[in-house]
């Protein structure tokens, strides 16, 4: 076997498992693009939901009286306004550990 046949081979071998791997990294890529798409549609959809709740919350509280404002009731949209700012808060650490690292793909 002469030596120039192996490393042609060798190349031939090395370009088209590239080419193999830059392929499967493309299609990752994609999914991912795909997941991040439907991940911020869901978020659209949390944030239109929590100002439609929010907003609908304080119309209710500024309609109360002072009296409702030292009472239970009120505690308790306190808590509710609280609620939803902890589902939010939630939603903001759900993200990927490695996002900085998404810019970086191909």
């Amino acid at each position: 076997m002469q030596k120039g046949y192996y490393m042609t081979s060798l190349k031939k071998e090395t370009i088209e498992a590239y080419r193999m791997l830059r392929d499967q990294l493309d299609e990752l890529a994609g999914d991912i693009e795909c997941a991040i798409g439907a991940y911020n549609d869901v978020v659209r959809e949390v944030n239109e939901l929590h100002a439609a709740n929010l907003e609908e919350v304080e119309a209710f509280v500024e309609c109360q009286d002072a009296e409702w404002h030292d009472g239970e009731d009120a505690a308790l949209v306190e808590g509710l306004i609280d609620f939803f700012e902890d589902e939010l808060n939630e939603l903001d650490d759900a993200y990927p550990a490695h996002d900085d690292q998404l810019c970086e793909l191909p």
